[in-house]
């Protein structure tokens, strides 16, 4: 790793602090790009970059480190205190937010007193950051930070070099400034009351640092019974008593105390930090004790440390308390649980109405847990009241839908998974003889003025098909099904395919002869079909169920196999979808047209199979070339070969024109490189294994220019001129 940048910006006179500044260069890391970016540390610093609330840490991006939103910076010192922190990024900086837990962040920089800083991205994208410099004194870092404390604390003291001394005032009384005979720190100790600690380093020379000032609030929670008086709270609260457990989802616990509903939020934890796995039913006792604070911005009572089942006191499971709609008041009903009998409610739409024609909202925050309808009918709704914080409106958090019709949901058999060909026909049953049922296909719910089932439905276009069943009045809940409809074309040529809308999935009633098949991966295949080739890609390689035969050149692939056509930079290329056959026989090589002028090649040529003749490779912008004679280039994609080491003899290249992201490129399958006239010299006089030209001239057999004189090449006499 190499060194940091590490300055020591002055030295200040006794009783002051000694404050130096370090900068952590990130633009020459040793580290590969996109390596995860390990631990800086310049003594007494550590600076890390964490994942934070974000699934990948940060990343090393050749001259920054780049952090993703809710990535973090964390800045420690072990010994001394961090006082300032300053950021340099090459980023747009309408994109930041920088957040820290303590301390004040403005804009990059953030200015305080502690041991430990956190810096997190807030912003709304990514942020590459250059630098990070910290300024820090040698005033002691006294920990924990300032602040209330709902039970005793262990105050540290680091001491890096010299002694601590240190004094705890209480409460009310006037603090003292530490000397050197104040009480010598030699090990962490415990606080217990409200008070405020004040400690100084002081050197080998007998200097004193500054005084480092905490102020401890050590308070018992607010002890409470009901959900209003935690809510009402200021800081943390306990529970004296016992609740008993309404529904518990994730992190919602709704519950119920004396008289009193509420919900207490938070992914419960267990001593090691890790969330518990253990899930509470309705009627379950949890133990008196329970802290929480309230949470002031979306006004619910967070769990602090975790809750406890009370295994012997088995409670009776709350009863939903019946409740109209017009009843409902979110001021003095919040997260009460009540049920809704017999409303019509359309989760397309999320609101339940009762036969007076009031409304309410529904939601259904708990969808891990609890299963909302496919279609609209009649339910007793079970759940808590809520309100809607972005409308304003009041509604109804559900942990039960139950069917409250007597005339059962009618069942649509058919597979929603199964994509059915060209048509299905699809049957529909109530286990009541005397239903009549009613169905549509436009994805609105039925009605007695919908179609009346008959016999099986004939569905030739992929739908929603919705059904109801009726006795008499009743009206049973909407049965919901997704029906897939794919339509499989027949086509005997490719003229015949590209008349087709992308994305058809069709069955070539052709026999195809293979080209190429490429075997490295077993995924791409050339074939030609009546004369025009194209390019066939076995997608299902990825998903590691390809048990596509070998195919070789000239092999015949017989008719019926199943491809669907995408598109490949603007030009229709397949997939495979269905099973391929072995071939039934090989018709021998499938010979390519010559061509030594690259300038005739349009987009028409796609996939068509040449030889491209005295062709030299060249490097372009963006990669590799063939140049023919007249200078003209084709970008080629080197999948299936190596590139030739000498770029300046000449080639033949069989391949396929091939679309590429700027327009036509060349997919060499084979590279023959061309004799040339140096290496196929023939004289009458070998000596020692060295040629000689007519004029007894030793040959040089490399890439310099040939002397002046007449040689025999390939058997003809040939003339060189200065």
């Amino acid at each position: 790793m190499k060194k940091l940048i590490y300055a020591l910006l002055l030295l200040v006179l006794p009783y002051m602090a000694n404050a130096e500044t370090v900068t952590f260069d990130l633009t020459n890391l040793d580290l590969e790009q996109g390596a995860q970016v390990p631990r800086q540390t310049v003594d007494p610093l550590n600076l890390v970059f964490s994942a934070g609330n974000y699934p990948q840490a940060p990343r090393y991006r050749g001259d920054c480190v780049r952090m993703m939103s809710l990535n973090e910076i964390r800045i420690d010192i072990s010994a001394g205190t961090i006082t300032n922190v300053v950021l340099t990024v090459n980023t747009d900086e309408s994109l930041l937010g920088f957040t820290t837990p303590e301390g004040q962040m403005s804009g990059l920089e953030w200015t305080g007193g502690a041991s430990k800083v956190t810096i997190v991205n807030e912003g709304r994208g990514s942020v590459d950051v250059t630098s990070v410099t910290v300024t820090y004194n040698d005033a002691p870092a006294v920990s924990p930070a300032s602040g209330t404390y709902y039970e005793p604390q262990t105050i540290t003291i680091p001491v890096r070099s010299g002694k601590a001394y240190y004094t705890v005032t209480p409460e009310g009384e006037e603090a003292q400034d530490p000397t050197a005979e104040s009480t010598e720190y030699t090990a962490p100790f415990v606080l217990d009351y409200s008070a405020t600690v004040k400690a100084i380093i002081v050197n080998e020379e007998g200097k004193s640092s500054p005084v480092t000032t905490r102020e401890y609030k050590i308070v018992e929670p607010a002890s409470v019974a009901t959900f209003e008086a935690a809510l009402a709270a200021e800081g943390r609260a306990k529970f004296s008593e016992p609740m008993t457990v309404i529904f518990h989802s994730d992190t919602y616990i709704y519950a119920k105390i004396n008289d009193s509903y509420g919900m207490i939020y938070g992914r419960l934890m267990d001593d090691m930090g890790m969330p518990m796995m253990q899930t509470f039913q309705n009627g379950d006792v949890l133990k008196a004790g329970i802290q929480v604070e309230r949470d002031n911005a979306n006004g619910w009572l967070n769990i602090i440390g975790g809750v406890e089942k009370d295994a012997e006191a088995q409670g009776t499971p709350v009863e939903a308390v019946p409740t109209a709609i017009s009843d409902i008041d979110v001021v003095t009903m919040l997260n009460k649980y009540i049920v809704v009998e017999k409303a019509n409610y359309d989760p397309y739409e999320g609101m339940a109405v009762d036969a007076d024609g009031n409304s309410i909202m529904v939601r259904n925050p708990f969808y891990y847990d609890v299963e909302t309808p496919a279609g609209p009918g009649k339910y007793n709704l079970y759940g808590f009241v809520s309100i809607d914080a972005m409308l304003g409106m009041k509604c109804l958090n559900v942990c039960n839908f139950e069917y409250a019709s007597s005339v059962a949901i009618p069942v649509i058999n058919a597979d929603e998974r199964t994509e059915y060909e060209n048509e299905a026909n699809i049957e529909i049953t109530s286990d009541n003889p005397e239903a009549k049922i009613y169905y549509t296909l436009d994805g609105n719910a039925p009605t007695v003025e919908s179609t009346l089932y008959t016999g099986p439905v004939k569905v030739t276009e992929s739908c929603t098909l919705m059904a109801i069943a009726v006795v008499g009045e009743e009206v049973s809940g909407v049965a919901v099904a997704s029906i897939r409809i794919l339509k499989v074309y027949e086509v005997t040529t490719l003229s015949e395919a590209k008349e087709l809308p992308l994305g058809s999935t069709m069955i070539i009633n052709a026999p195809m002869t293979v080209i190429f098949h490429n075997s490295v991966d077993n995924r791409d295949i050339f074939v030609t079909i009546g004369g025009e080739n194209t390019h066939i890609y076995d997608r299902r390689k990825f998903f590691f169920q390809n048990d596509l035969p070998a195919y070789v050149e000239g092999d015949v692939i017989p008719a019926g196999a199943r491809v669907k056509s995408y598109n490949k930079s603007g030009v229709m290329d397949f997939e495979i979808v269905g099973d391929f056959n072995a071939a039934t026989e090989n018709v021998g090589v499938v010979e390519p047209v010559e061509l030594n002028d690259l300038s005739v090649l349009t987009s028409d040529d796609m996939y068509k199979y040449y030889e491209l003749v005295d062709v030299v490779f060249t490097s372009g912008q963006t990669g590799y070339e063939v140049t023919d004679a007249k200078e003209n280039t084709l970008a080629i994609d080197d999948t299936y070969i190596e590139i030739p080491t000498d770029l300046e003899s000449q080639y033949k290249v069989k391949g396929f024109c091939y679309p590429g992201f700027s327009g036509l490129n060349f997919m060499p399958i084979s590279v023959e490189k061309v004799s040339s006239a140096i290496n196929n010299i023939v004289t009458d006089e070998v000596r020692d294994n060295r040629i000689f030209n007519l004029q007894g001239v030793e040959m040089k057999c490399d890439k310099s220019r040939l002397a002046p004189g007449i040689y025999i090449v390939g058997g003809k006499k040939i003339l060189v001129n200065n």
